[in-house]
């Protein structure tokens, strides 16, 4: 005699203080993060499936679908760096994880922001405080392109979000000017502008 296993049906509920934390992955289906994974819900068929998360989805901090709803990007902190772990959501597989560069003095433990190319070929991030660094990453291959500082060349300011579009790479902050590398952002074929 078998004993018999418990699965979940329909698992409710939004955590509001993930940013991202809800987004359409087609027409029918929902992503979302709730408890200890990220569900995917049909509207219509009122079923879900699910992405497990490490630790018990308590250091969840950013959820994202790219433009071409082929990738989930899932950010979460960690004790040294944080972690983006990008899964396919057709076969709910994990594609790559996206680690911040280990030769670097890096010390923050979390992403300010972070957001997908307009054609889904490259993820862009902002490290939080103290580091302030914009890091640029193909996502195919998982690998770093390009990295420059985030804020006001006196430290001060800090990243809100980063509205990419088709042409413009803009990012927004509390205040002053940003100072980067920009003909490595130019290179990716991202318009760069500051405001």
């Amino acid at each position: 005699m078998s004993l018999p296993i418990l699965q979940p049906h329909l698992i409710v509920g939004l955590e509001p203080t993930i940013r991202g934390n809800i987004h359409y992955l087609s027409d029918d289906d929902i992503v979302y993060p709730v408890g200890c994974v990220v569900a995917v819900h049909n509207i219509n068929t009122k079923k879900q499936r699910y992405i497990k998360l490490s630790e018990k989805g308590k250091n969840l901090t950013h959820l994202l679908v790219s433009p071409n709803k082929k990738l989930i990007a899932i950010a979460e902190t960690t004790d040294k760096l944080p972690v983006i772990t990008l899964w396919d959501p057709a076969l709910f597989r994990k594609k790559k994880t996206i680690n911040l560069p280990q030769d670097k003095d890096i010390v923050c433990s979390r992403y300010a922001c972070m957001e997908f190319t307009y054609d889904s070929k490259f993820m862009v991030c902002v490290t939080a405080e103290p580091d302030w660094t914009l890091y640029v990453f193909k996502c195919d291959k998982g690998k770093l392109e390009s990295f420059a500082r985030a804020n006001n060349l006196n430290g001060t300011g800090t990243v809100v979000q980063l509205p990419l579009s088709l042409s413009i790479f803009m990012k927004c902050y509390d205040d002053g000017a940003i100072n980067t590398n920009k003909r490595s952002i130019e290179r990716l074929g991202i318009a760069f502008m500051t405001v």
